[in-house]
Formats: C-alpha cells, structure tokens, sequence
C-alpha cells in the first residue's frame, strides 16, 4: 500500500486529484448514510440503501433523480451534495486539461530539438 500511495502521490497535481476524488467519494457515500436513515421510513420512493447511493450520486452531479426529499434535513443534505459537486467535479476537468496540455507541450518541445538538430 505505501508503494502505491508514494506512486499516485509523488506528482502535488495527482496527489490533489486523489485527495479530492477521495473527498468527494466520501461526502457521497456518507451523505447517502444519513439520508437512508432519514428517509427510509419517511419517504415512499425510498427502498434499500441503494436508492440512496443513486439518489446521492444523481445529486452531486445537478443531473437530478426521481427521488425527492422529504424531511428537512434531507432537503439541506440535497443542497450540500449538489453545492459539493459543482464545487469539486471541475477539479476532474482542470486535471485532464493539465495532462492534454502537458503532453502537448512535450510533443512540441520534442519537435522543436530535432527541428534545432537536423538543421
């Protein structure tokens, strides 16, 4: 385990990507706890666990589900999953634009030295 972790966290920018997926992967799954508790006796649309997930999931990334909340506190879990996943899906985006433009610029430095040694 330590080597895998030394080898996902040597690169700071691969490091913060896995703290934040883990952030972000955490806050659902636990969201998703406190709303099954909540809503499994209160609320009709509500099943097992797993509606919550897919509830949690659906809400995190603003895609909406057919699921509503009932209980109040399950109308603030909503707000704080939608606002955590505007807030930390972008970081995902701002990730794979680093990589791309990272390789793009290694693609031209590369080009432009054996450009400098043919010439």
């Amino acid at each position: 385990f330590t080597i895998i972790a030394y080898w996902l966290l040597r690169d700071l920018t691969a490091g913060l990507l896995i703290t934040y997926i883990v952030v972000l992967f955490s806050f659902i799954y636990y969201c998703s706890l406190i709303f099954y508790v909540l809503e499994v006796n209160a609320n009709p649309l509500v099943h097992n666990f797993w509606d919550c997930l897919w509830y949690s999931c659906m809400t995190a990334t603003t895609a909406g589900c057919s699921i509503q909340a009932v209980t109040t506190v399950g109308k603030v879990i909503s707000v704080l999953l939608a606002l955590a996943g505007m807030m930390l899906l972008p970081v995902f985006t701002v990730y794979l634009t680093n990589i791309i433009r990272t390789g793009h610029l290694t693609e031209q430095e590369t080009a432009t030295e054996q450009q400098g040694q043919d010439g």
